[in-house]
């Protein structure tokens, strides 16, 4: 009897462990970055051609632009699940791919008139909004006459006017056209970004606006501005980038310079904590809670609670360049030799890899971490190559080496999905 009992115990065990196993893969897969496991080196399972450097998102499928078509890929098995078109130009779609969880239900894409050759200056132009759904079916359509509309989320689209002294940025609903908040950019006197011409008169890239992890940027033509998704500035601009939600309502914001750092922890409620110092956000994460802030300052980088800002350790180092992922009690930071993984609750080190990472975002399953990497100080991308790192030891688990070269990683529907150089030809390459 007491065996019976003890079975039943230990299948009760079992059942657990299988429950918890599926919630943290289903967590993992929500957040960008995740993908399904893969333990052995992987082959090319197809491969499509890319003639735009738009990838974008929809129920899991990866959508690219050809010619003045869409096509939906499958990324389990590069079958086109829809395709929409002739679309009548050039068209560019949200959400985008490499920075958005990978179950959007909607797709929003403008389609521009392609400008006449005698065309240089903005001037207005009709855009066609279309909202999409995860079938393809077209859920809206309108036509937009401004000098810039650019879709930035599954739900809004951002329509620009430049103008002499500034611009005015207004984000609507892509269905409805319901105003969701409008910004006035003032012109700077002189803007970092511009640059001398061959006869030594400053000239500006142009005027453009885009989106950057989730923030709406405003660049060129002599102006510089970054929005949150409610509209709230950002300042610098250039730091949008390490703003990140921590969970819990919380979001960490590095909101001055970085000459002269403060990064700040703010929860629902208000500001939690701040401290001097330039915090070092995770590419990707596993979609838990974050348990510490790293943060440098001078020659010295601290571990901070999340929740209190307490310090809970510290090393005398300065040289990390960027917090490449963290996954569950393991941290990984990059530095010019190479990457190392550390235990964020007692900061001890537990691997070394001494190749550097490359590209914009790694990728988790949860037990590796698959980086593009380079030996350090090499910075010809033949020598690129992607590598599935065990996080608890540093152990290279595969290596994958394009055929063409350079590559940027992409998890697409919980796939692993690569954009290929080759040659002149850019490619969609499924990986399995």
């Amino acid at each position: 009897m007491v065996a019976g009992v003890v079975a039943v115990v230990v299948s009760g065990l079992v059942v657990v462990d299988v429950v918890a196993d599926r919630q943290r893969t289903a967590r993992i897969l929500a957040q960008p970055g995740g993908i399904h496991a893969i333990t052995t080196s992987p082959k090319v399972i197809w491969e499509r051609p890319l003639e735009s450097a738009m990838v974008a998102t929809v129920g899991g499928l990866a959508v690219v632009s050809w010619g003045d078509r869409l096509a939906a890929i499958d990324p389990a098995d590069g079958s086109v699940a829809w395709s929409a078109g002739p679309l009548g130009g050039q068209t560019d779609c949200a959400p985008s791919a490499d920075a958005e969880p990978i179950r959007s239900s909607t797709l929003v894409c403008v389609t521009t008139p392609k400008p006449g050759a005698e065309s240089v200056a903005l001037t207005p132009r009709p855009h066609v909004v279309r909202v999409f759904g995860a079938d393809g079916a077209v859920a809206s359509r309108r036509t937009i006459t401004a000098e810039v509309v650019v879709a930035v989320s599954d739900h809004e689209v951002a329509q620009a006017t430049p103008g002499v002294s500034g611009a005015t940025v207004r984000v609507e609903d892509a269905t409805s056209g319901e105003l969701r908040w409008l910004r006035r950019v003032e012109r700077a006197p002189v803007d970092r970004s511009w640059t001398v011409d061959e006869n030594g008169d400053l000239i500006s890239p142009p005027f453009a606006v885009w989106t950057w992890n989730g923030f709406i940027m405003v660049g060129g033509g002599g102006l510089t501005a970054a929005f949150d998704e409610a509209g709230g500035p950002v300042s610098p601009a250039e730091d949008a980038a390490v703003v990140v939600r921590l969970g819990d309502g919380m979001s960490l914001r590095k909101s001055t310079p970085a000459e002269d750092s403060v990064t700040e922890v703010v929860g629902q409620d208000g500001p939690r904590w701040r401290a001097e110092g330039r915090a070092l956000a995770p590419m990707v994460t596993d979609g838990t809670t974050e348990d510490v802030v790293m943060i440098q300052e001078g020659g010295f980088t601290r571990a901070h609670d999340a929740r209190s800002g307490r310090v809970r350790w510290g090393r005398l180092e300065s040289s990390y360049e960027t917090a490449v992922a963290r996954v569950d009690t393991v941290l990984v930071l990059s530095r010019s030799s190479g990457i190392e993984g550390y235990d964020t609750q007692t900061g001890r080190l537990l691997w070394t890899h001494h190749r550097v990472p490359v590209g914009e975002r790694p990728l988790t399953d949860g037990d590796r971490l698959v980086v593009s990497t380079v030996d350090p100080g090499v910075l010809d991308p033949h020598d690129t190559v992607t590598e599935a790192i065990d996080l608890l030891n540093g152990e290279v688990v595969w290596r994958y080496r394009p055929d063409g070269g350079g590559m940027a990683l992409l998890g697409i529907g919980g796939r692993l999905v690569a954009i290929e150089s080759h040659g002149d030809q850019g490619a969609l390459v499924g990986l399995g």
